[in-house]
């Protein structure tokens, strides 16, 4: 357990009985340090507890290189603001190592750069956690892998431009956003994008102002990464989303609320398996969900107000086929 103040006391304010206690920390890689969790000589299994309501500034990136703990907060008062004070590509980044918890954290960047307060090294990290934070002025948070969960999080006027996405995974099973709010992603790109995931569930977020001409959600198929226009021969499926306040806002172009398919017309991306269900969905003038998907998607008992923000212009669902790349056309899609 750590403080920018006075040494917190075990069993004391929160924090656990037999707990290391550190007090003057006022960077988080010092505090990653004394945990021990940024050298591959540490520790495995640890937690790392910041005091509520104390700062802890970022100048650089840092990695986790030891796998298995819980970094979140000890104590009252308001969460532990983590504020980034320079340009880092990233906050928590995780090297090659896996089973983490994120929680109970207020995430702060810095105007005009592209941080992103939790993402991965590589692509084969398993069981990442998001819970409860709050993240603003960033770029958003790009785990990827197996087992990656947010939940409970708040993320609000990200920034960055082009590339970044409030929540991204790219080739990951087992994928979950619950109960988030990702509001504003006119900084950067869309609020939520899975490229080539499986087993997916999106539910029960408050979803609000992607970019112009980029999606509230967006779930892409998996190419080949050396030739998007080679099938990989995994199909991204088994895909639930539900229960979703979702309001594309005033943007231009074709911001669909949601879209299933691939990339673009010379991306061998395929997808099937869909349930879009019980979603609140607020349009602008373009198209609100956007199916590309190859097979068997099924669009029932959702509530899509047209023209929330304008003059309607286009149809509510479009089903369509553009692919140059061998996707094959829609089939076995059902709208309830």
């Amino acid at each position: 357990c750590v403080a920018n103040g006075a040494a917190p006391v075990p069993g004391v304010n929160g924090v656990p009985a037999g707990a290391t206690c550190v007090g003057g920390i006022t960077t988080v890689s010092a505090a990653m340090t004394q945990a021990g969790i940024n050298s591959g000589s540490g520790t495995a299994n640890k937690r790392l507890l910041f005091e509520r309501g104390g700062t802890y500034t970022m100048p650089s990136a840092d990695y986790i290189r030891k796998s298995g703990g819980i970094i979140g907060a000890f104590g009252t008062g308001a969460d532990p603001i983590i504020q980034f004070t320079s340009n880092n590509p990233a906050f928590f980044m995780l090297s090659g190592v896996g089973d983490w918890t994120f929680m109970d954290m207020d995430f702060v960047g810095v105007s005009g750069f592209r941080h992103m307060p939790v993402t991965t090294q590589f692509a084969d990290r398993s069981n990442v956690l998001m819970l409860r934070l709050d993240v603003s002025n960033t770029a958003g948070c790009e785990p990827t892998g197996s087992g990656i969960f947010m939940v409970d999080c708040n993320l609000s006027g990200l920034v960055g431009g082009g590339g970044f996405v409030g929540f991204y995974t790219q080739h990951s099973d087992h994928v979950v956003a619950l109960g988030n709010r990702i509001y504003d992603c006119s900084g950067i790109e869309h609020n939520i994008r899975f490229q080539g995931s499986t087993k997916v569930v999106i539910s029960n977020n408050t979803l609000y102002k992607p970019a112009n001409t980029k999606h509230l959600i967006t779930i892409r198929g998996r190419s080949t990464l050396a030739d998007p226009a080679v099938w990989s021969g995994v199909w991204c499926e088994h895909i639930v989303i539900s229960d979703n306040d979702m309001d594309v806002g005033a943007t231009t172009g074709p911001s669909w609320a949601a879209h299933f398919g691939a990339q673009n017309q010379n991306s061998d991306e395929r997808t099937r398996d869909v349930i879009f269900e019980r979603n609140y969905v607020r349009g602008n003038t373009t198209t609100m969900v956007c199916t590309e998907a190859s097979e068997r998607v099924t669009i029932r008992n959702n509530l899509l107000v047209s023209g929330f923000n304008g003059t309607y212009q286009a149809g509510v669902i479009d089903v369509r086929f553009r692919s140059n790349a061998g996707v094959p056309p829609p089939s076995s899609t059902y709208i309830y």
